[in-house]
């Protein structure tokens, strides 16, 4: 558990790791160690939903607002932008991204409750 930030960093740095070798990393870390959550650089975390494994992005999609130190506005972001992913499963685990941040508190504004909720309707 002690080394768990370490290792996380040293694959992120490593300009050879493919994507989904590094989400898989992650998620083998979280399952042994439980950290409290991991250090993710905004681009870091945004490089990683956006890589090409389907898996890896909904993995770090359901994950997201639990595991990672993410600010609260860059993960609104990116989660109501998966809600129109080609991918249901992907759409699936945006929209209960933005139920967790909602259910947290991380954001209060009015529109954007409104815009999750409008933007859940279209998908149905």
């Amino acid at each position: 558990p002690s080394f768990s930030q370490l290792a996380l960093d040293s694959l992120l740095t490593a300009t050879e790791s493919p994507t989904r070798l590094a989400v898989d990393s992650l998620a083998s870390i979280s399952e042994l160690s439980f950290p409290e959550s991991f250090e993710l650089d905004d681009g870091r975390f945004v490089s990683l939903c956006f890589g090409p494994s389907i898996p890896g992005r909904i993995w770090m999609l359901k994950n997201a607002g639990y595991l990672f130190k993410v600010r609260p506005a860059l993960l609104f972001t990116v989660l109501l932008g998966f809600t129109k992913d080609p991918y249901p499963y992907v759409r699936a685990a945006s929209l209960e991204g933005l139920v967790g941040l909602s259910e947290r508190g991380d954001f209060n504004d009015v529109s954007m409750v409104k815009g999750c909720y409008q933007r859940a309707l279209q998908l149905l």
